[in-house]
């Protein structure tokens, strides 16, 4: 050990004994602006040789940092709550012909594992059920060139079979990661002439989305903080909630203080299920819908500062921690609560009063930035927060930044500004002291100030405690306060939620998955008045979202080009969707291919060819149109028009008890009738509410799509 850092240490050991026998001087951590304090003196307290090694160390680092690869001697650990973007730190990188071979860890200990989302540089990447690599436009990254294999980090993890295959002499089976989450990515190189197409920007840097620590959470009676085999990640989404996250690196997290959990959290364990719980609770969104309160997603490295770490916990859900009297760490969410009968001060031996900030330490408009991950997990800006009250009055905007890095919702974010601007601009604030009769006040985040009449502003008054400083010499305790707000946690989406993000400032475009034709129905169609043709209803595995379209093209088989267009619908059905295309040649092997496009244009590969005959025992008729159904005494009469195609054969009508198709059964026989004859059918039934649909049919069997629902009403 150098001897500076030996020095160091013994002096951080005597502090922390001092500290020790001195329990009622170590100053509570009731804001962001006092954890610096709490880390050299508290932290050093409970952990000496930790503290002095992470006094030395960096903050925690920024999303962008979390998320680029390392390569490096000894692979720097990682570790974090929540959901993120993760790069890897390289354990091994080595090539063996045409391939490369890339095993990285992501996070140290059990995860959840990743979501999913994977980025190959700044692309984002899609795979197939064996981790290749999918849908990219253009050729770079082409099927089969890239594989993405992951591990969650168990006690006693799998070798990626794959590298050890390819690489026996330096990769084995042993080499496992035990409790290491892992990322394996395998590049084929191809012909050395494609590698400037297949990885334009060189082999590519990974990054993946991942559901990282998973947490003890109090609340659950069948969870033990000693047994890890108890945690969970997904009941009541714990593993991203930020008051068990920051539980879990504080007391139980390696890498982290490792606090004593039965006498710093135990005593006080009821508030730590509270401020959970207000983390859980449902807020509405501007756009419907609801998200819970608080959640977050960051890492941290193991050389970072448990002040910077922290800090970053508390900043997702305007978090407030303390030490009691008794030494105990009592918490409370960033939520109002009424001061009750106990929690008042009615003596001081001084105080200091502000009304009006000064210009110099004035702010008025809060610019808050959070990490997206609608937008790759980059770090971006969203409407600023503005007290125009204050504007108004000082005559000039007196702006901020507030970065929020562990938050990834607007909505949050901008409910956090609110709060921070609240505290900022307190129509009060000041310090009061008090006699060491105040130490039962500490640990509280709300509290009453009662002085006699001769004080009028701090008669009855509650305030909201920032940070309290014990004086043993003088004998005194001073608490920091700014007047509370009663109603700050009154939430009107539509007003305060902003208006978001610029998506203009999405830095990649993001690319779907290429789509798989799972069949193509050839059918007529009758279109304005008489024009009748071919389409083709293309089913899809990949689901219709608002920001995902589709393109269909097809050509006679064996031709040369193909004919492009849009889909005329687009609908949704359980596990995908369909489309129709405009009409295609009848009478002719018709090859189709289909690709999705995204919200910025971006279409992917095209999909696998699908070849479909549209000749006339192939092609469905045309569908019935204008179905009704009434109901009447123990009756319903269903009507329809049959479609004007020639090849109709016979028709089936259906009769379910709910809107959904799929529960519907045939009602009697096929129903045979002319080509444009309106049909009736008189269903006997008994009392209720039915749902009829109409299908057409050629001499093979082949269907146009069902005709409903239209309900009656049997009395």
């Amino acid at each position: 050990m150098p001897a500076a850092i030996a020095a160091a240490a013994q002096a951080a050991g005597a502090a922390a004994a001092t500290a020790a026998a001195n329990a009622g001087a170590i100053a509570a951590v009731q804001s962001i602006a006092a954890l610096a304090a709490y880390t050299a003196v508290y932290v050093a307290a409970a952990v000496a040789a930790t503290a002095v090694s992470q006094a030395l160390a960096p903050d925690a680092p920024s999303p962008a940092q979390i998320q680029a690869s390392k390569k490096q001697p000894r692979p720097v650990r990682v570790s974090g709550s929540g959901r993120a973007r993760l790069g890897i730190s390289y354990m091994l990188f080595e090539a063996a012909e045409n391939f490369s071979y890339d095993v990285g860890a992501v996070h140290d200990g059990l995860t959840e594992g990743s979501t999913g989302r994977f980025w190959l540089h700044d692309d984002e990447a899609f795979i197939d059920g064996a981790g290749w690599v999918i849908g990219f436009s253009g050729k770079r990254y082409t099927p089969n060139h890239v594989q993405i294999l992951t591990r969650k980090g168990e006690a006693t993890e799998t070798a990626y079979a794959p590298v050890v295959a390819a690489l026996p002499t330096i990769w084995t089976n042993d080499h496992r990661g035990d409790a290491i989450a892992s990322l394996a990515l395998i590049c084929n190189h191809s012909d050395l002439k494609y590698q400037p197409e297949d990885f334009p920007n060189g082999l590519p840097v990974p990054s993946a989305e991942w559901d990282m620590a998973v947490n003890y959470d109090p609340r659950d009676p069948a969870q033990d903080p000693d047994d890890q085999s108890t945690w969970a990640y997904i009941p009541n989404d714990q593993g991203r909630n930020p008051v068990l996250g920051l539980l879990w690196y504080l007391c139980l997290a390696e890498g982290g203080p490792r606090l004593n959990f039965a006498r710093r959290f135990l005593p006080v364990i009821d508030l730590w299920k509270a401020a959970a719980t207000v983390c859980d609770e449902a807020v509405p969104l501007k756009a419907g819908g609801t998200e819970p309160r608080y959640r977050m997603g960051g890492a941290w490295t193991w050389n970072s500062s448990p002040s910077s770490i922290i800090r970053n916990y508390l900043d997702t859900f305007d978090g407030w921690i303390s030490v009691d009297g008794s030494g105990a760490v009592p918490i409370f969410a960033g939520k109002y609560y009424e001061p009750g009968p106990d929690d008042v001060i009615t003596s001081a031996v001084g105080y200091t009063l502000r009304r009006f900030s000064n210009d110099e330490d004035a702010v008025n408009e809060l610019v808050p930035t959070f990490v997206s991950p609608d937008h790759d997990y980059n770090q971006v800006e969203t409407d600023p927060w503005r007290d125009e009250t204050d504007i108004a009055q000082r005559g000039e905007v007196k702006s901020a930044e507030l970065a929020l890095i562990w938050v990834q919702s607007n909505g949050q974010c901008r409910r956090l500004t609110k709060r921070r601007m609240s505290t900022l601009n307190a129509t009060a604030s000041g310090t009061i002291t008090t006699d060491l009769g105040g130490m039962t006040q500490r640990g509280k985040r709300y509290l009453r100030i009662a002085l006699p009449d001769d004080v009028p502003t701090l008669r009855d008054l509650v305030v909201e405690i920032s940070k309290s400083e014990l004086d043993l010499s003088a004998r005194t305790i001073t608490f920091t306060f700014a007047r509370a707000d009663p109603l700050i946690d009154a939430w009107n989406p539509a007003a305060e939620e902003g208006d978001g993000v610029d998506q203009t400032t999405r830095l990649a475009p993001i690319y779907a998955a290429v789509p798989t034709i799972l069949d193509v129905v050839p059918f007529f169609a009758v279109v304005g008045v008489g024009t009748i043709g071919v389409r083709l209803q293309v089913n899809s595995d990949q689901a219709v979202t608002a920001d995902l379209l589709y393109a269909a093209r097809w050509r006679r088989a064996g031709g040369v080009g193909y004919e492009t267009g849009s889909p005329e619908e687009e609908t949704a059905i359980t596990g995908g969707s369909y489309i129709v295309t405009g009409f295609v040649p009848a009478d002719a092997m018709i090859e189709v291919q289909l690709a999705a496009v995204n919200a910025a244009g971006a279409y992917t590969e095209w999909s696998p060819t699908f070849t479909v005959d549209t000749s006339t025992e192939n092609v469905a008729p045309a569908q019935p149109t204008d179905l009704d159904a009434v109901g009447a005494v123990g009756h319903a009469d269903v009507s329809w028009r049959n479609p004007t195609t020639s090849n109709l054969d016979h028709l089936i009508l259906y009769r379910g008890t709910t809107a959904v198709f799929g529960s519907a059964a045939p009602l009697g026989s096929p129903i045979v009738g002319a080509t444009g004859e309106v049909m009736t059918i008189t269903d006997t039934v008994a009392a209720g509410t039915y749902y009829y649909w109409v299908q057409a049919f050629n001499a093979n069997g082949n269907g146009s799509g069902p005709v409903g629902p239209d309900s009656a009403t049997v009395t």
